[in-house]
């Protein structure tokens, strides 16, 4: 699994990469800052860079990854609905970890349960990634 994850916000869609060493994610995370930053010189919109894009110009170690575990459906699954399918993902409640839709903040906070022992690093997931899964973790200062 790769250990280091940044954000490139040197677009309007900010994505997540990850890599291999923390160098690596540094230098990424802060050639996005300056291309955006560049980019934002060339059409004068220093508050929308420093409003939407800076603030999430982050980057970090990855805690943990999402694990989704795979059924075989019966005959009569496939049947009633899963015809074209083989298998269906298995949603498991009984976790450690918390989702908890934030009022005002576009996405979701993930938090799981040790994670002051841990200098209360957080996960962030954006709203639209949260069908690929969590991805990714920062540390918040």
């Amino acid at each position: 699994m790769t250990k280091y994850f940044s954000v490139d916000i040197s677009n309007d869609i900010h994505i997540i990469n990850l890599y291999e060493t923390l160098e690596q994610a540094r230098g990424a995370c802060l050639a996005g800052a300056v291309e955006a930053h560049e980019f934002a010189d060339d059409m004068d919109e220093y508050e929308n860079y420093e409003s939407n894009d800076l603030p999430y110009a982050v980057y970090g170690v990855v805690l943990g990854k999402a694990e989704c575990k795979k059924k075989t459906l019966t005959e009569e699954e496939k049947d009633e609905r899963y015809s074209d399918f083989d298998y269906s993902t298995v949603y498991n409640n009984r976790s450690n970890w918390g989702f908890f839709k934030v009022a005002g903040v576009r996405g979701w906070r993930i938090y799981k349960t040790d994670l002051d022992k841990i200098r209360q690093k957080q996960i962030w997931c954006l709203a639209n990634r949260l069908y690929h899964a969590v991805r990714a973790a920062y540390s918040i200062v």
